[in-house]
């Protein structure tokens, strides 16, 4: 039986946050870890993590790369980055609705509640421009100026199944064209940063596992909260939604929170929306 699912971004989509939702609607744990083991980074393998959370008295699932986890809890942090900076009930008669958990990775660390939402997980080279009490130091370090022939070459040969394979090649060729729109190149002139690390890599590969796991077909789509303020990039200071993000939701009925001065959704998320085709509700 397929499914059709539905994504409720009043708290914008990050690719983690994806990813937990998918998990959290029953896609199996062991094919993703699999997957994502299998994936041959130069850096080596990456580790997950997978974990039961509870926010404001309500449980969800919280998933993320140790990379990212350390990067955004360490306060000893190293990020060179460029263009990318990542719930739901049970499913009935074949209709999966997700309502994400106010989940970008410091609320939890910090014991934010959601109205607090000062914190936006990176998935492009653009760094929200913190306001709040914990600042960082960023400095990334990720081993990744990789553009789309060498993601899509990891993808290839990863053991996931052709349709995730597929997913997420297209997740990546929607960002990259809007990149190479962006910025005036062409595709194949296009190098992700922060995106092509592999911490943002194991998001969407990890989305596209789920996704096919769970037999997806149909994804609709609320409005997607954006947030507001700005983010600091490699080109510089710019407004939110970051250019990809824009060029990524067009089409798509969009919110835009002037009293949320933080990135709600990142270029990794609405890549996702993207290249699994949502349809607007």
């Amino acid at each position: 039986m397929t499914r059709t699912l539905y994504w409720d971004c009043f708290s914008g989509i990050a690719g983690n946050m994806a990813v937990a939702s998918l998990l959290d609607l029953g896609a199996s744990r062991e094919k993703l870890r699999h997957g994502i083991a299998s994936i041959s980074f130069s850096e080596g393998k990456i580790e997950l993590i997978i974990e039961e959370k509870m926010v404001d008295g309500i449980r969800g699932v919280y998933f993320n790369t140790m990379d990212d986890h350390k990067e955004h809890s360490g306060h000893d942090h190293a990020h060179a980055h460029a263009h990318e900076h990542e719930h739901l009930e049970a499913p009935e008669a074949g209709f999966i609705k997700h309502e994400p958990l106010y989940e970008h990775d410091h609320q939890l660390e910090h014991g934010l509640k959601p109205q607090d939402h000062t914190h936006i997980e990176h998935s492009h080279d653009c760094h929200p421009d913190h306001e709040s009490p914990h600042e960082h130091g960023h400095e990334h370090h990720h081993a990744s100026h990789r553009g789309l022939k060498e993601i899509t070459a990891l993808i290839e040969q990863a053991d996931i199944s052709k349709s995730a394979r597929q997913l997420a090649i297209e997740c990546f060729r929607v960002l990259a064209e809007a990149e190479a729109e962006i910025h005036g190149k062409t595709v194949d002139e296009v190098h992700f940063h922060e995106v092509g690390a592999r911490d943002s890599i194991a998001d969407i590969v990890g989305a596209a596992i789920c996704f096919d796991d769970l037999n997806i077909s149909k994804v609709y789509v609320s409005p997607v909260h954006l947030g507001s303020g700005v983010v600091k990039c490699a080109h510089g200071v710019m407004p939110v939604p970051a250019p990809a993000t824009a060029l990524l939701l067009k089409g798509l009925p969009v919110v835009f929170d002037s009293d949320i001065r933080f990135e709600l959704t990142t270029p990794t998320g609405a890549a996702l929306l993207k290249g699994l085709k949502a349809i607007p509700l």
